[in-house]
């Protein structure tokens, strides 16, 4: 049985206790969530790291539901946060500090709703589902980096697995980063490359490249790092650096990290701006909001793989 398994209840990292919220609706184990609703999801989940409970053990239970409301509080602040930054993109409504899914599911807010599911996919206990998910989460970037790059660039999917792989480099890692090095009009390390194992991707998920015409060397490129997950996407903000001992750069490609959290504070701010540094981070804000900016939206294939994801989604039970 296809199951959306709540796990840690992230009260007091208010981005991601909105998730939650947000996802509890979509799944149905809520048709709205209020304050009171989301005082039974704290005690029924199962517990983040708060400091300040392992540490005041003999708080008053007055003291203890007090700070219970003002992670509470927290959240809705994040919720109200995004409902204003989205605009019509988001795929709920909020009245009264009453949160509830919208009737109508546009197409934004499909992706939307795709987005949230892929920043939480360890809820849902499928695995080849979730393998599916964030192999669409690649797609969507793939996109989102296509319209900020010019109409004649070109946008490749570099992971082992894809279509680009097979058919304009290789399936063995080796030879395909000497055809990447000459799409860049860079040069590469022979010694290095050869010590790569013939399988993988070397740390990177897309590229895209804006290709001169003409003979000089070094194009204007972007290397993407995708990473469909809650927690680990910082440690791949720097992977496509590593390709710095392979290539012989004239100049630093652009480092691009595509995340579907919405890692935000209630001012639109990095939650941690530590992990920017040396990259530019696309979350799920700038990911929409790109894909969305002339109106055009994902393909109709690409769309029509996202509503199929996000209706699954919606089929777990809690």
């Amino acid at each position: 049985m296809t199951k959306f398994v709540r796990g840690e209840v992230p009260k007091t990292r208010p981005f991601q206790f909105a998730d939650l919220a947000e996802l509890l609706l979509l799944v149905g184990d809520y048709d709205e969530l209020s304050h009171g609703d989301l005082e039974a999801v704290i005690t029924q989940g199962v517990p983040d790291s708060d400091p300040d409970e392992k540490s005041d053990n003999t708080d008053h239970a007055v003291e203890v539901n007090a700070r219970e409301q003002r992670y509470i509080k927290g959240c809705f602040n994040h919720l109200t946060y995004r409902v204003n930054a989205f605009d019509d993109i988001y795929p709920f409504e909020m009245d009264q500090e009453v949160l509830v899914k919208k009737a109508s599911i546009s197409q934004q807010n499909y992706v939307y709703l795709f987005l949230l599911g892929c920043s939480r996919l360890g809820s849902f206990n499928d695995l080849k589902f979730r393998q599916v998910c964030a192999h669409l989460f690649v797609e969507i970037a793939a996109q989102a980096l296509k319209k900020l790059m010019s109409a004649n660039s070109k946008i490749w999917i570099f992971d082992a697995n894809s279509d680009d792989r097979r058919s304009h480099f290789t399936t063995n890692l080796q030879e395909s980063l000497r055809i990447l090095a000459r799409e860049m009009s860079e040069r590469h390390d022979e010694m290095v490359v050869i010590q790569q194992e013939p399988s993988g991707d070397g740390g990177l998920d897309i590229v895209g490249i804006h290709q001169f015409p003409d003979k000089g060397r070094g194009y204007l490129v972007f290397l993407g790092q995708c990473a469909a997950q809650k927690d680990g996407w910082p440690k791949k903000t720097l992977e496509p650096r590593r390709l710095n001992t392979i290539f012989n750069f004239s100049h630093q490609p652009y480092n691009l990290n595509f995340i579907p959290v919405l890692y935000r504070n209630i001012t639109g701010a990095w939650v941690n701006e530590v992990y920017t540094a040396d990259c530019v981070i696309v979350d799920r804000l700038r990911i929409v909001k790109t894909i969305y900016q002339n109106g055009e939206g994902l393909s109709l294939k690409v769309f029509q793989k996202v509503k199929s994801c996000v209706d699954k989604m919606a089929s777990f039970s809690g």
